[in-house]
């Protein structure tokens, strides 16, 4: 298990390192970095495998999305299993990708093609609206619609 020294020795080959921001996840480090643009790095205790966060939205949402798979691989396919509340459910699908009301007259499941800027809208739903799942969206797929890109990434 790595310790949180080498954790921070791990983030420090990235930036700066923030000692007093970072966090015990349990399973991983979070350590608060001084850079624009992200946050911190998670520093995994088992391998020292370490993935940087980005900075837009609150570190909670960040650590929820990389625990999520968010930052597996740059593109996603978010499936949609299960509409809780319609009207809510289209306000969060059409902040992260290209749908409208007639997406969801289909038969379920929907699948989205979404990157990591769908995680703060999704973590600030909480699974209120829908149930949904991530898979590892195949970007070979000629047919694959291209996700909805941030304009802050």
């Amino acid at each position: 298990m790595l310790s949180f020294e080498d954790a921070c020795r791990i983030a420090a080959t990235f930036y700066p390192v923030n000692e007093q921001g970072s966090l015990d996840r349990g399973r991983y480090w979070f350590i608060a970095v001084h850079q624009i643009g992200c946050i911190g790095v998670v520093v995994e205790k088992e391998d020292g495998r370490a993935t940087p966060l980005g900075s837009s939205g609150a570190t909670d949402a960040w650590l929820w999305g990389y625990e999520q798979g968010f930052l597996e691989a740059e593109e996603h396919d978010l499936v949609i299993t299960e509409v809780l509340d319609l009207d809510a459910t289209l306000n969060v699908a059409k902040s992260i990708a290209r749908v409208t009301w007639h997406d969801f007259q289909k038969p379920l499941p929907l699948i989205l093609s979404v990157t990591e800027s769908a995680l703060v809208p999704l973590f600030e739903d909480r699974g209120r609206s829908f149930r949904w799942h991530l898979q590892r969206a195949d970007t070979t797929d000629p047919a694959r619609p291209a996700p909805r890109r941030s304009p802050f990434a």
